[in-house]
């Protein structure tokens, strides 16, 4: 509480992170389960994995510069902020990024890459794509009457989807690409 805490190594986050110092991971997070209640950062040579089916609860800021790979369990936004500036890979099936308040975002100004899982995931927060965010597998649903904002390249494989239950916003700049579908409810 009030000091930073610094990962060179591997940490297992099953339970909660929080204090009044940040967390900054330089190796290796997995996150299991609990709640992100500290500001922390993820360093470009650094991985966070998002493991297990269990719900994970985000009530602070946190930075990826380096790789974020989602496997498995719900993410839950409680006043909180997710920016990615690098490598995010959505690997989960069928999974959902929910918010719990309005203040609530995902900003990437780097690359987010949905592979491998068919499903669909859905994402519950005002979201922001300034870098590239490809849909390679499954769809991408934006539900609660978010905000998916794109200022640059949103590609979309054939036979995949975005699907849009909110305000689809293509400003200045906007890529769309592939021979996939947007659909909007």
């Amino acid at each position: 509480t009030g000091d930073d805490m610094i990962v060179n190594g591997t940490l297992n986050l099953n339970s909660i992170l929080f204090g009044s110092g940040s967390l900054l991971v330089n190796k290796t997070m997995n996150w299991n389960g609990g709640t992100i209640q500290a500001s922390s950062v993820i360093s470009q040579n650094a991985t966070l994995g998002i493991q297990n089916s269990i719900a994970k609860d985000i009530k602070a800021a946190v930075i990826n510069n380096g790789k974020i790979d989602w496997n498995d369990g719900d993410i839950i936004f409680t006043s909180a902020a997710l920016t990615n500036n690098n490598e995010f890979t959505i690997n989960a099936n069928n999974k959902n990024i929910a918010f719990n308040n309005s203040s609530t975002s995902i900003v990437n100004n780097g690359k987010i890459n949905k592979s491998i899982s068919n499903g669909t995931t859905s994402i519950g927060v005002a979201f922001t794509n300034n870098g590239t965010f490809n849909i390679n597998a499954g769809g991408i649903k934006n539900i609660g009457g978010n905000s998916f904002s794109n200022t640059n390249t949103l590609y979309i494989k054939s036979g995949c989807s975005l699907i849009n239950e909110g305000n689809l916003n293509l400003n200045t700049g906007s890529i769309l690409s592939g021979d996939g579908a947007i659909f909007h409810h």
